[in-house]
């Protein structure tokens, strides 16, 4: 039997056990799939957060005190600047989304265009306070 088939083989395997966890998945009650759910979220956000810790661990040992100290506040004002462009959109997305739940891309559409004008206006807010402060 050739490598390609055994793969093809292995791979069909795979397919077929996820499809049947995730018949099992879809048959849970509500209250389970939310626990699962939340489990996940929290999970995903405590990776993220370690692989923050652990990356500005490495940079602080690779780098100069000033050089991480730089890219600290690059880090903080982008994320800063992430924050207000926002402007709190997912949660109106999710408060307005059962209204909309017929037809979703007009919410969709109006929500990405207000965060990419917000974005772009305070890019351009950023950029020019920054040009007026260093030297």
């Amino acid at each position: 039997m050739s490598a390609g088939v055994q793969r093809l083989r292995a791979v069909t395997a795979v397919s077929a056990r996820v499809r049947t966890l995730w018949e099992g998945v879809r048959q849970q009650d509500a209250s389970t799939l939310l626990l699962v759910n939340s489990i996940a979220l929290i999970l995903a956000r405590v990776a993220a957060s370690g692989l923050g810790f652990f990356t500005w661990l490495v940079a602080a040992r690779l780098y100069t005190q000033a050089e991480v100290g730089l890219a600290s506040g690059v880090v903080s004002a982008m994320m800063l600047c992430v924050q207000v462009a926002l402007l709190g959109i997912g949660s109106a997305f999710i408060k307005l989304y059962p209204k909309h739940q017929d037809r979703p891309v007009n919410l969709l559409h109006t929500s990405f265009t207000i965060v990419t004008a917000t974005s772009l206006i305070g890019a351009g807010l950023f950029f020019a306070v920054c040009l007026c402060r260093l030297p």
